[in-house]
């Protein structure tokens, strides 16, 4: 017999549930009218009215996620090493190729998670392009921000932050994303998003 609640059930197949996210993430990736990821977006307005706590949100929040979808995957999420050759550290994160794609392909992770770290990438690249911070000591703030990251983050889909503003910012903020070149599958699944 068939249970009349099944329409409440989740699909097992649904990217949210892996995440470990309600049914209200599969609504904002589908039920959105917004055309871009800034449109009335609470994100957005939590990173340009309060930016350190939005980060620590947003940290918190992405290591949740990505540890409910650890638990689910069959032997768990692999993980990439990176030195830091500075500190003389080595820590792993979690992750597969296709959360290091976050922020530059749509539907490598659900909408709702992509979205907050698009945000939060392009608040940080504002703030940084703009010299925004106090005393206009950007670079000082931008590896606040890289050192917050690489220390509470448990996933490779927040270090794609760290990489993108390094790229974009060479020039500015030399050797900002130097630390992820220490993994070589990083850097692999790097040179594919830049292709």
């Amino acid at each position: 017999p068939k249970n009349v609640f099944d329409f409440y059930e989740r699909e097992r197949d649904d990217r949210s549930y892996w995440y470990g996210l309600s049914i209200k993430a599969a609504d904002y990736e589908h039920g959105s009218t917004r055309t871009t990821a800034f449109d009335n977006n609470f994100f957005n307005i939590l990173f340009k009215k309060n930016f350190w706590t939005g980060l620590n949100w947003a940290i918190n929040f992405v290591n949740k996620l990505v540890n409910n979808y650890a638990e689910k995957y069959d032997g768990g999420l692999p993980t990439y090493d990176i030195n830091f050759i500075e500190d003389n550290k080595k820590k792993s994160y979690l992750g597969l190729p296709e959360m290091w794609l976050v922020t530059t392909e749509e539907y490598r992770m659900p909408t709702v998670i992509s979205d907050l770290i698009y945000c939060l990438k392009v608040e940080l690249r504002s703030v940084i392009k703009n010299d925004a911070v106090v005393n206009k000591e950007t670079a000082k703030f931008a590896n606040n921000v890289s050192k917050l990251i690489y220390e509470k983050s448990n996933n490779i889909a927040l270090l794609t932050i760290i990489a993108d503003i390094g790229l974009e910012f060479r020039h500015k903020l030399p050797g900002y994303a130097l630390d992820l070149v220490t993994n070589i599958d990083i850097v692999r699944i790097d040179l594919h998003r830049l292709v």
